[in-house]
């Protein structure tokens, strides 16, 4: 059994100020005592520059952000805000998970496909998840870099 901890980072600047935030969290981090402590990466820079290692977007790109909406129906849903610009390297203990530092910009208005909610003659209700409708949600994310995350002990 282990300990799960979350953590998270937000600060307002551009990208140049959260490279210098990134850069000064490696070198913290590198003088810890972790059994391994990656390189810095960096994916799709919005300025075309790369200054940590240059990593390609696969399929799992970090630092996603997720924002509660509130729905006509007074239901909350879950919408998934991808990352744009991405910055961040991983620290490792052996025996635990591997931890991600970094930070990630994000846009600031994402189409999100509303959840379908459906209840039955008894009142239990079914989700469908991204199966209605198409919305444009304010993410109130502009000129951010943020990072969250999580490892478990």
């Amino acid at each position: 059994m282990g300990l799960t901890i979350y953590y998270g980072m937000k600060t307002k600047c551009d990208a140049d100020a959260a490279r210098k935030l990134v850069s000064g969290m490696h070198k913290r981090v590198a003088k810890l005592p972790w059994d391994t402590v990656s390189e810095a990466f960096e994916i799709d820079p919005p300025d075309g520059k790369h200054v940590f290692e240059k990593k390609a977007a696969d399929r799992f790109k970090p630092g996603e952000e997720y924002l509660t909406r509130k729905r006509d129906d007074g239901e909350d849903e879950i919408v998934d805000v991808p990352s744009l610009h991405v910055m961040y390297f991983n620290a490792h203990v052996n025996g635990a998970e591997t931890a991600s530092f970094g930070l990630a910009s994000h846009p600031p208005v994402v189409v999100h496909r509303t959840d379908v909610v459906e209840r039955d003659a008894e009142g239990h209700k079914t989700v469908r998840m991204g199966a209605g409708e198409a919305v444009e949600v304010p993410t109130r994310l502009r000129g951010w870099y943020t990072w969250r995350s999580f490892c478990k002990t």
